[in-house]
């Protein structure tokens, strides 16, 4: 076999190898993107946002992760920590990582806060005509010391 004609066979093996792994990296993305498809999935009625993590009346540290997928305008939506009473405790912008418009992107957002006791996760998207939430997830967990 000359040196030419293995180049070819070498260059062509590589070449299908990529586009396979490609293939199998473009499946495995878009299907977990197309839609919620947790068991703990807390979602609202539009199905805009999902939230997986944490599941409603878990226990969880002052470190609180919140997890799931949303499909919002530009990929941008809010999270909340309220007490029992409705307070605002700490909140943070979030960003799910949708690859194009429509689509579902995953997101994972860490907040802290210093409060222990019964608490909410409000996850929403706040509405382009007056800035009012929508498309609300609400989640009760408990905070531990």
């Amino acid at each position: 076999m000359s040196s030419r004609t293995l180049k070819i066979l070498i260059y062509s093996t590589v070449g299908v190898f990529v586009l396979l792994v490609w293939i199998m990296a473009f499946t495995l993305r878009f299907r977990v993107a197309l839609a919620p498809t947790s068991t703990t999935t807390v979602q609202n009625d539009s199905a805009a946002i999902a939230v997986f993590s944490p599941a409603p009346h878990q226990k969880v540290k002052k470190n609180i992760v919140v997890s799931g997928q949303a499909r919002v305008f530009e990929n941008q939506f809010n999270i909340e920590i309220l007490d029992s009473l409705g307070r605002v405790l700490t909140s943070t912008p979030g960003y799910a990582n949708a690859s194009d418009v429509g689509l579902y992107g995953n997101f994972l957002e860490s907040l802290f806060v210093d409060y222990a006791g019964k608490a909410v996760i409000r996850v929403f998207d706040a509405s382009p005509k007056d800035g009012s939430p929508q498309d609300v997830v609400s989640i009760p967990i408990i905070i531990e010391e």
